[in-house]
């Protein structure tokens, strides 16, 4: 079996990872549309560039872009892109991008123009929120979809937003995978002081002034020892600078399994507003795989992969008291003797999403 996939992340090797997984776990022969060059909220200019250890099972075309940050809207050299789906023959395509962004309307109408007109095309989506004032687009959403199989999805509510759309497309539930062979469940030595992390983007929707509130009032309490670590970058970052808080600047993805083995408890404190709401909450699979419980705001699709893994640490979005009561809660259980076995059984339930549990899943859709 040949797959296409083709993807703005892809230019991030850690991206990457899950594809080389899927291509020799499965026995698959995989091939990546890439940026050549991508802006990031936390890196101007991105450059594309071979990893010898991920990108060894993989043939990889990187080709410029034109609006290269700008996730919707980019779409690849034209000719770069039908020359690749002139010459190769694939079983399957995949692009991972939301119904009106232009280049998965560019791939799924440039392919029909060559010998992978009749090859099955899905689309793997995040956008989880229904936005009335971007009704308008819907036509030309339906044109993209229309273009391809099947729609993965990675927070049920997506499958709520494409019936708004009237997008009646197959679907199959795809989640975000942690790579297994970096984040590793550590033995914390235990210790008397609660040290809470976050990372990732520090602004108002990912909930930092709740998280921020909530550690101040633990320490002003004085109900327990607490430390608070922070890695990332965003708008708020200057509040992420006082007192009982250590600051790690920007980590990259690649040295995040890192962060986990410094903390006891994450924290994830999302806000939903009304352009977006948390799709996944990579972090969460990532922290419970490195041995450390996850303590989730109810936004978004939060609360689905909590439960997916048995964690019964949901708190209401924006509510400190309840962010407190239930980061007491945890640590007193995590201070007993039967909390072993219950980290042993929250560890084994995260394996389903691994880049391995994963990828065979995918292999079988595709293979179907």
């Amino acid at each position: 079996m040949k797959i296409l996939v083709i993807g703005h992340s892809l230019v991030v090797d850690s991206n990457r990872k899950f594809w080389s997984v899927l291509a020799l776990e499965q026995q698959v022969e995989v091939h990546l549309v890439v940026p050549d060059e991508w802006n990031s909220n936390l890196v101007n200019t991105l450059k594309y560039q071979q990893s010898p250890a991920i990108d060894k099972n993989l043939k990889i075309f990187p080709i410029p872009v034109y609006f290269k940050g700008n996730g919707s809207f980019y779409f690849y050299k034209i000719f770069q892109l039908y020359k690749i789906l002139k010459n190769e023959k694939y079983d399957a395509i995949i692009v991972t991008q939301e119904t009106w962004s232009l280049s998965a309307f560019q791939l799924g109408f440039l392919k029909k123009l060559t010998k992978n007109a009749m090859t099955p095309a899905h689309l793997s989506l995040c956008q989880n929120i229904i936005k009335p004032q971007l009704k308008f687009a819907q036509p030309f959403e339906r044109l993209v979809t229309s273009f391809y199989d099947k729609l993965f999805y990675c927070d049920s509510a997506i499958c709520s937003v494409l019936d708004w759309k009237k997008i009646k497309n197959h679907t199959s539930y795809w989640p975000f995978s942690f790579d297994s062979d970096i984040y590793k469940r550590s033995i914390n030595v235990h210790t008397k002081t609660l040290k809470i992390g976050y990372l990732g983007r520090i602004s108002e929707e990912k909930g930092m002034r709740t998280l921020l509130t909530a550690f101040q009032e633990l320490r002003d309490e004085n109900k327990l020892s607490v430390k608070l670590i922070i890695a990332g970058n965003g708008p708020l970052k200057d509040l992420a600078q006082g007192n009982g808080i250590e600051y790690l600047g920007v980590l990259p993805h690649n040295q995040a399994h890192l962060f986990y083995q410094k903390i006891n408890v994450f924290v994830l404190p999302s806000l939903t507003k009304p352009f977006w709401k948390e799709q996944f909450g990579r972090v969460i699979v990532e922290s419970v795989a490195s041995g450390v419980p996850v303590i989730g705001s109810s936004s978004g699709a939060i609360p689905e992969v909590l439960s997916k893994i048995g964690l019964k640490t949901i708190f209401e979005e924006g509510s400190v008291s309840d962010l407190k009561e239930k980061i007491i809660k945890l640590w007193e259980e995590m201070n007993t003797e039967s909390w072993p076995r219950e980290m042993d059984q929250y560890f084994q339930n995260n394996m389903q999403f691994s880049h391995k549990a994963v990828a065979q899943k995918i292999y079988n859709e595709i293979k179907n």
